[in-house]
């Protein structure tokens, strides 16, 4: 019988990683899949791995060659493939249970070429994030659309997130060269033959970010790896040469944004004389085939960087190099020129030298700028604090520079008390001016509710040159989980738009739990509800799924309103449940309200630790997101940070260990950029009763622990669980922890800031 579809997984020295793949594709929903496995003379044991898995499930076959590399070892699968559809997935990376089935299904339905989806990065120390590389192509859904009408899938180079008709792949002949970064000729091309091609915004495909950094796309400047770079460059300007206008000069673009940029960094790790004149030359091809516009149009670092290499100035390269790496690129100092008394110039590495063009260095009226960040958002005795910087870009910071900030409305604007002013020296950027807003309960409330959401204004004075901008900017953990607060039956919770600028929204009418019990599997739910509801219920809805689960609310009605109880029989429902993300084995519940009005979420305005309970290999969760509205949560067994302090100086640490394994222990861990041991400081801690931990980190012997190990500020270390036998796992950070951080501790050998990103628990030394 013919397959549906064709899985081609070509695998070489993956054998941490095999496994976890096969089962992720073994776990798929859609029926009749064959998985073709191509030993590409692997060394190590995952060849093993393989013939393991194949002897329990006959829809797996391995086929051996010599190795020769990732694109003819999916070249050898492909041939080897008899499904109608074919797709391929890199060894060390997951699929979600519905992936294959989400993308055949949407091919049966619209008829295209082939579909692609989402993407999501993960790795132990940094979590689950999105792809940058896809956010902003498969933003939103587009069915049956081609990369002529949607110029921006020329940025779509992976093959591995699409699945294909076999008898369009046929047709045109496709076949991986046998370099690295082999998928972008392939993928463009197929992209022109398309004759529809579908996207989805639905995450379809798990990347993994590897620790050790040894995966062929993190070792972007080894020499041989630049060169295939090069290679593949040519290759894709060829493909676009005969397209039209948008779709080359994409290309062009995106190859000056990703490709050439590779090539100025290497310069700055790069120091045999032989590789430095070997990348100088390659690069300088790749650079003569761009178009002229694709390089003007990028940020002023890169044309510089550009000039610097057609002048062959190889020490600039390397200075401008290290200069970007360590951020100076981000801010950059300004001075101004004697002559014309009006020029400001960027102090960047070659200022004056005779290999770059002296006007690459004046600065614009548009690029003198306000830039901020938000670290941290508090509730007070009468609002809210926010803790902020800021600066101006091209623009000296100084004591004498004056800040003040008003709360924005639609109409409206109000100042609001700025204090604690004062200026943060750091290395490699500029000044930046270090400040607290107080929004009052009293501004709040006498805001009208046609002007919410509101938004921070920021006025900055230094010399003659103010500048005005929107508070935006965050920060890595800064205000993912910011606390609201109830304004008689209003609540007002501040966060993060989706273009960064923090916001006060406003949700009236809120339904609110007041206490949650578990008890045998069920989750007992008490709420106050907004009087006048005669009916209601509680719903557990899974986004995206179809499926949902209802109790009945028992209703009480008092003078302030109505009371609710319901019964979530919540851990049997969700045991059943496949993971939206199959690295962490997660989904998520939304919990709802449900009466004749409509459907309300519910909040839980006081961060209450969460309740957890079994749940047949995993757990169950009703924890608040990080807009204080309940949700249910199921995952694997995990390590978690519940609550965060601080007291004497000293951090005070309390979570759950679920994992059952009483010998573990934390550290603090850090992954080098190569393919060494992990760095690890030890964690001192304790068990408590009914799973729980307690670690009081005592912050200037972490601090010298730290610096003991070479790590230069900066670095981040995660918190992790290692067992005594088997994979050490990254605490997983809790909703009530992530709301009482950052969480900074001064020393006298740095600053140890403490901060949640991405659900897991990060430290570094400033």
């Amino acid at each position: 019988m013919t397959p549906l579809v064709s899985v081609v997984v070509p695998f070489y020295n993956v054998e941490r990683y095999l496994e976890a793949c096969l089962r992720s594709i073994q776990a798929q929903t859609l029926r009749g899949i064959e998985v073709v496995l191509v030993d590409d003379g692997s060394p190590d044991g995952s060849l093993d791995i393989a013939r393991a898995v194949a002897q329990t499930d006959d829809r797996l076959q391995i086929v051996r060659q010599s190795n020769a590399g990732l694109g003819p070892a999916r070249n050898t699968g492909a041939r080897h493939a008899r499904g109608r559809y074919l797709t391929f997935v890199d060894s060390d990376d997951l699929l979600p249970p519905r992936a294959l089935e989400t993308l055949v299904r949407t091919l049966e339905r619209t008829g295209s070429s082939f579909a692609a989806g989402n993407a999501r990065r993960f790795s132990a120390a940094g979590g689950v994030r999105p792809s940058w590389s896809h956010a902003r192509t498969f933003g939103r859904q587009r069915l049956a659309t081609h990369i002529v009408e949607y110029p921006a899938l020329v940025t779509d180079r992976m093959v591995w997130n699409k699945v294909y008709r076999r008898d369009f792949w046929d047709q045109h002949g496709y076949t991986f060269p046998a370099i690295w970064y082999e998928d972008y000729p392939v993928t463009l091309q197929a992209h022109l033959d398309a004759v529809t091609v579908d996207v989805l915004s639905t995450p379809t495909y798990f990347w993994r970010e590897r620790e050790s950094g040894d995966s062929i796309t993190q070792q972007v400047f080894d020499v041989a790896n630049l060169r295939d770079r090069a290679t593949s460059a040519a290759m894709v300007l060829d493909v676009v040469e005969d397209s039209t206008r948008a779709v080359r000069s994409g290309a062009h673009t995106y190859l000056a944004e990703i490709d050439l940029v590779a090539f100025f960094q290497a310069f700055g790790v790069t120091s045999d004389p032989d590789e430095i004149t070997e990348v100088l030359g390659t690069a300088r091809e790749l650079v003569r085939r761009l178009d002229p516009l694709a390089i003007g149009s990028r940020p002023r670092v890169d044309r510089i960087q550009h000039a610097a290499l057609l002048a062959g100035d190889v020490s600039l390269l390397r200075e401008l190099a290290r200069f970007r790496d360590a951020g100076g690129a981000q801010v950059g100092a300004a001075r101004r020129r004697a002559a014309p008394p009006w020029c400001v110039e960027v102090d960047y590495p070659g200022l004056g030298s005779a290999s770059v063009p002296r006007r690459l260095y004046r600065v614009t009226p548009d690029s003198v700028r306000l830039v901020s960040s938000v670290l941290g958002v508090n509730r007070t005795e009468d609002g809210f604090a926010v803790d902020a910087t800021a600066y101006v870009r091209h623009v000296a910071t100084s004591t004498s520079t004056q800040v003040s900030v008003a709360v924005q409305g639609r109409r409206r604007s109000v100042p609001v008390p700025v204090r604690d002013c004062r200026v943060l020296h750091e290395d490699a950027r500029a000044d930046r001016l270090r400040f607290t807003v107080e929004v009052s309960e009293e501004v709040l409330r006498h805001t009208p509710g046609n002007a919410w959401p509101l938004r921070f204004v920021v006025s900055m004075r230094s010399g003659r040159t103010r500048v005005q901008g929107v508070l935006r900017g965050r920060v890595e953990g800064s205000a993912t989980w910011p606390p609201g607060m109830m304004m008689g039956d209003v609540w007002v919770q501040p966060t993060a738009s989706p273009d960064g600028v923090l916001v006060v929204s406003r949700h009236t009418r809120p339904a609110h739990a007041t206490a949650i019990r578990v008890r045998d599997g069920v989750f007992d739910v008490s709420l106050r509800v907004s009087a006048g509801i005669e009916e209601a219920s509680l719903v557990l809805e899974r986004p995206g799924a179809g499926r949902e689960v209802v109790a009945p609310a028992r209703l009480r009605h008092d003078v302030g309103g109505t009371q609710a109880r319901a019964s979530l029989p919540a851990v049997a429902a969700l045991s059943r449940d496949l993971p939206d993300d199959p690295y962490t084995e997660r989904s998520a519940h939304r919990l709802l309200l449900a009466h004749s009005g409509g459907r309300w979420p519910v909040l839980w305005p006081e961060r209450f630790r969460a309740i957890r309970a079994p749940a047949a290999g995993g757990v169950v969760s009703v924890t608040a997101n990080n807009q204080s509205y309940l949700e249910v949560v199921r995952e694997r067994p995990r390590t978690y940070l519940e609550e965060v302090g601080r007291q004497d100086g000293r951090l005070l640490l309390r979570g759950t260990d679920w994992t059952g394994d009483g010998d573990a222990r934390l550290v603090w861990r850090h992954f080098p950029p190569d393919e060494g041991p992990p760095l690890d400081v030890p964690v001192p801690s304790r068990t408590c009763a009914e799973r729980g931990w307690e670690a009081d980190l005592d912050p200037e012997p972490a601090v010298e622990a730290i610096q003991r190990l070479g790590r230069v500020a900066g670095i981040p270390f995660v918190l992790f669980m290692t067992p005594a036998e088997g994979k050490a796992d990254a605490v997983s950070c809790a909703a009530q922890a992530a709301s009482a951080m950052p969480v900074e501790v001064p020393t006298p050998r740095g600053v140890l800031r403490l901060w949640p990103a991405r659900g897991t628990v990060h430290l570094e030394v400033h």
